[in-house]
């Protein structure tokens, strides 16, 4: 963004190192992600759903709390690309989670950027995956800025569920 902020948009409508270093991991051809059906978790700005449609992607749902769908609408398209927007909360109760789960096309790739820094909801971050990924056998990628040797907390909540791979930017 060129720095506006409206009602509702606060740190997530900024630019992150780590959505930074997924683009350009995108756009690199490292995570490939033309043809797939693309889902981004905690959108916030859009940045890797924009530049995965930029890169050729099927087809792109960007998702957030609701404050911020406003916020990805408008950047999307202000980026020349059309992906769909939805709500999407993982500390959502049961039947919430399930309606949102299935509101969205069964991904192929699914993409988050800093969505890990918070500890706390890391076991429902892991269990919204786990329903999102199965039934497509979708890829996950992942970007997290460390803070403090937080990466060890974030690799231990998902190890249990999936194969974790930790690869550092620009490798």
């Amino acid at each position: 963004t060129d720095g506006e902020q409206r009602v509702g948009e606060t740190m997530q409508s900024t630019v992150w190192t780590a959505g930074c270093a997924l683009a350009g991991a995108m756009q690199a051809g490292i995570v490939p992600c033309a043809g797939a059906s693309v889902l981004e978790l905690g959108s916030g700005t859009g940045l890797c759903g924009i530049v995965a449609a930029a890169c050729g992607a099927r087809d792109v749902t960007l998702t957030d709390l609701p404050p911020l769908l406003p916020l990805l609408a408008r950047n999307a398209a202000t980026n020349g690309v059309d992906c769909s927007v939805r709500a999407l909360d993982w500390c959502a109760d049961e039947r919430a989670l399930d309606l949102a789960v299935h509101s969205v096309p069964p991904p192929d790739l699914i993409l988050g950027s800093d969505i890990t820094c918070f500890i706390q909801d890391l076991p429902q971050l892991s269990r919204l995956l786990e329903r999102l990924a199965r039934p497509s056998d979708a890829a996950i990628v992942l970007a997290h800025h460390e803070r403090g040797g937080d990466s060890a907390h974030v690799l231990d909540a998902f190890d249990a569920c999936f194969r974790c791979e930790r690869i550092h930017a620009g490798a």
